[in-house]
């Protein structure tokens, strides 16, 4: 074969693999995001910020204390408050309990001794008891049985009194202990303050105080065609540019949605980044994907 052959040949092999190669590649925009949905962090309206506990790029863990309210030290008064008033009407409640108890045993005994001497005035022969005395004593037994029925459900209406002004009492203290809960914010999650947009002294009016995310993991949201969507699978690779990006980034396709927007025709496929640190740095980034879709992408 001629040397004239032989090049054209492997100028058509190679414009072929190009080819190829390109026809292996899904191309679509796509949009940086952090792991967790970037978290707006707000204050109850009306109060006013004594404390920032924090400053923007800081990492926190869950429940870390981020920002102080004024009024944290009027709900430690209420749940001091509330605390103390709990164990009076707790007190006060069972001495009343506990007196009663008394008198509902000092009843029975009455009652018990007015049935006694009932008892022995019958054992006595009935000629030699008037039948007034008799009657005496049935309407003492009586009277002492009714005080006792009285002394009893008393008793009963006391315990349940208490019970629901001690009820009552606990909920007036996990209300006070709510409210000086959310007078300090706890971080929701594991992650980085992204922005503080008020400082030490600002009053709130219900606007975001601050926001945060999860950076430890990346990603980019691509917006796929619905012509493209069949020909990606979970596990894909894929190259993401910017002309913001010093490096080109690299990830894997983690999750294809199987929701179809009506208007655009697009499915949002979540890929991971392998290093989120730059990535961290350029949140809602615009960013041009390519997919590798040939069989060993995937691997």
């Amino acid at each position: 074969m001629s040397n004239r052959l032989i090049i054209p040949l492997a100028i058509m092999a190679i414009l072929s693999c190009s080819i190829a190669t390109a026809e292996e590649k899904v191309g679509a925009l796509g949009y940086i995001r952090p792991a967790s949905s970037i978290i707006r962090i707000m204050g109850p309206s009306g109060d006013a910020i004594e404390k920032m506990m924090v400053k923007e790029g800081d990492t926190v863990e869950k429940e870390t204390p981020l920002i102080l309210f004024s009024s944290k030290k009027i709900h430690e008064a209420e749940v001091s408050r509330a605390e103390s008033e709990l164990q009076r009407i707790d007190k006060l409640g069972k001495m009343a309990i506990s007196m009663q108890d008394l008198k509902v045993k000092k009843a029975a005994e009455d009652y018990e001794y007015a049935k006694q001497r009932l008892i022995r005035l019958q054992e006595i022969a009935k000629d030699s008891v008037s039948l007034q005395a008799q009657e005496q004593r049935k309407y003492e037994v009586f009277l002492s049985e009714i005080n006792l029925d009285m002394s009893q459900m008393e008793l009963e209406r006391l315990k349940l009194e208490h019970d629901m002004n001690v009820n009552r009492a606990k909920q007036d203290l996990e209300l006070a202990k709510l409210e000086l809960a959310n007078s300090i914010v706890r971080s929701p999650i594991t992650g980085t303050i992204l922005d503080i947009f008020q400082s030490e002294g600002a009053n709130t009016t219900g606007e975001a105080i601050m926001t945060l995310a999860d950076l430890s993991q990346m990603y980019v949201v691509a917006e796929i065609f619905e012509a493209d969507i069949l020909k990606l699978s979970v596990g894909m690779r894929a190259t993401l540019t910017s002309k913001s990006l010093p490096d080109p980034l690299h990830g894997k396709i983690v999750k294809i949605s199987r929701i179809l927007d009506k208007v655009s025709k697009v499915a949002d496929v979540k890929i991971r980044l392998e290093d989120p640190e730059i990535a961290s740095r350029l949140i809602n980034l615009e960013v041009d994907v390519s997919i590798l879709t040939d069989n060993n992408s995937a691997k």
